[in-house]
């Protein structure tokens, strides 16, 4: 006579036979974020099962939430391109579904792809604390003087930049005597050097209007 499964023999019950292991391929996985001070990563792309391993005729698929309970992590948070993420192993509980999803342990062939990429977090050049000079004598020349602070908003808590600038970053359209002339800011005057996790926002047809008589001051 045959045991049975749940059958006692030698006093005890027959124990499952060992689970398959299956390896996942995460090389078509990739992570993108803007930079936010931190490692978290979120996957994009497809896992897939290393070929040959599933016996034909087992039903055995990839849950429908696999990618997005898929835990990793950046190497570092800086930004950059080709940073290393890792994966949490804890995350392939779960990971497969199917009638014979039980007879496979998944296991990943490495824990780490090379797709990673962290792009600058773009900052906005914050002119709340800048005063344009009212009125100026002509000088041949379009640039405006202003007093007070510029300063930025955007940074990730903690963080710090300098912001740099030249001469000609706010000017006048032209540089002929004239009231009421629009002023207009040029942001490739500005600069933020040595430090890559951001970047100086791109003004798109950004214009000052200064009413000489007034001193108003209109975004």
């Amino acid at each position: 006579m045959f045991a049975q499964d749940g059958d006692d023999i030698g006093g005890g019950p027959v124990a499952p036979p060992s689970s398959t292991l299956l390896p996942i391929d995460i090389s078509g996985l990739a992570a993108t974020k803007v930079y936010d001070g931190t490692t978290a990563a979120t996957l994009t792309g497809t896992l897939a099962f290393v070929p040959g391993v599933i016996a034909p005729g087992d039903e055995v698929s990839f849950a429908p939430e696999a990618l997005e309970n898929f835990s990793a992590t950046f190497g570092n948070p800086n930004a950059g391109e080709n940073i290393p993420v890792y994966m949490d192993l804890n995350t392939l509980v779960g990971l497969l579904i199917g009638v014979d999803a039980d007879k496979y342990k998944p296991f990943l062939l490495n824990n780490e792809i090379y797709n990673g990429t962290i792009t600058p977090k773009e900052l906005t050049i914050d002119l709340s604390g800048i005063t344009p000079q009212a009125t100026r004598e002509y000088n041949g020349n379009t640039t405006v003087y202003f007093s007070g602070e510029l300063a930025v908003s955007g940074l990730v808590e903690g963080d710090f930049v300098s912001l740099g600038y030249s001469d000609g970053w706010l000017a006048y359209s032209d540089k002929n005597v004239g009231d009421n002339k629009s002023l207009f800011l040029d942001p490739s005057k500005f600069n933020i050097a040595g430090y890559p996790n951001y970047t100086i926002f791109r003004y798109n047809n950004h214009t000052l209007y200064r009413k000489h008589h007034s001193g108003d001051l209109r975004l």
